[in-house]
């Protein structure tokens, strides 16, 4: 299969080697390219070219799916319209000026799950309404209604809290002492298994227009960062007492998202809660303050 990841970055990379690694000719797409960059065994297909820049969406090439993996410049309205909105129509509009006229047949567009602002840990899942509560999540809402108007047979699959190597803002928070305004139960999922679930998109047979992506554990934000803290001691490292107001910025409510939709086609998360995915995180985040 030959498969488009616009936006080869965090999710976008793991997705490229998983299809790299079965056999798949990967194109990635993004802005530019560091000197190195892909695996020297089975290299993807650099794209260098700007989604919010049609003029450089030129010679794309032929595939059978396209995913839509990229991320905004900023967290302001402007800046998710521009890529989740603006960008996709590019994308499409690119693809159906040029060969043939056609886009692929399975287009996958991934967005988040911010666009769920309940509260009161809620139960949600693909049949729940969304209810978006802030700027940049009612314009991420919009940008899915425009790309499904364009390809109709879109699916979205809506991502939350994405973690995995080099994402450590948490566990330094942890380490700072702070102490988080609210506890919301929080849903997650790892690096690894987000590009899993596109993986399983990709290759279900009729893929429905909707899947949520997280792991099968949602849980307090204490609960979190008390497991952090205890592989900090673990590691000789203990955090001190939560003494300090934080800054994290507020969470999207409070809820429970289920995976089911996905585990109906085959997902199954290497990394089911946070206790499996953050010790290496960890781990890997004090080898980084040694050097």
């Amino acid at each position: 299969m030959r498969v488009l990841i616009a936006g080869y970055g965090f999710v976008g990379e793991a997705l490229g080697e998983r299809l790299l690694a079965r056999g798949d000719e990967v194109f990635g797409l993004r802005r530019s390219f560091a000197p190195g960059k892909g695996s020297k065994a089975k290299p993807f297909r650099r794209v260098a070219a700007d989604l919010l820049d049609s003029s450089t969406l030129v010679g794309l090439p032929e595939v059978d799916a396209i995913v839509y993996a990229a991320s905004p410049c900023g967290r302001n309205a402007m800046a998710y319209s521009a890529i989740y909105g603006d960008g996709f129509s590019n994308l499409i509009e690119a693809y159906r000026g040029g060969k043939g006229g056609n886009v692929p047949g399975r287009v996958i567009f991934v967005s988040s799950t911010s666009v769920y602002g309940q509260g009161g840990d809620v139960a949600i899942d693909e049949s729940t309404p969304i209810e978006p509560k802030t700027e940049t999540a009612r314009t991420l809402a919009e940008a899915e209604e425009r790309a499904r108007q364009r390809v109709p047979s879109l699916s979205i699959l809506r991502l939350s809290g994405i973690y995995g190597p080099g994402r450590t803002h948490l566990i330094r928070t942890v380490m700072n002492g702070e102490i988080p305004a609210h506890d919301p139960l929080t849903n997650r999922i790892h690096r690894e298994d987000a590009a899993q679930a596109i993986e399983r998109i990709i290759d279900v047979a009729s893929p429905a227009p909707l899947y949520l992506g997280v792991d099968d554990e949602p849980a307090r934000l204490s609960e979190v960062r008390a497991f952090i803290a205890s592989e900090l001691c673990r590691l000789g490292h203990p955090p001190p007492p939560p003494s300090v107001p934080s800054a994290i910025r507020a969470m999207s409510g409070s809820k429970r998202i289920q995976n089911r939709a996905l585990r109906s086609i085959g997902f199954s998360p290497r990394y089911p809660s946070y206790r499996e995915g953050y010790p290496a995180i960890v781990a890997g985040y004090l080898a980084s303050i040694a050097r």
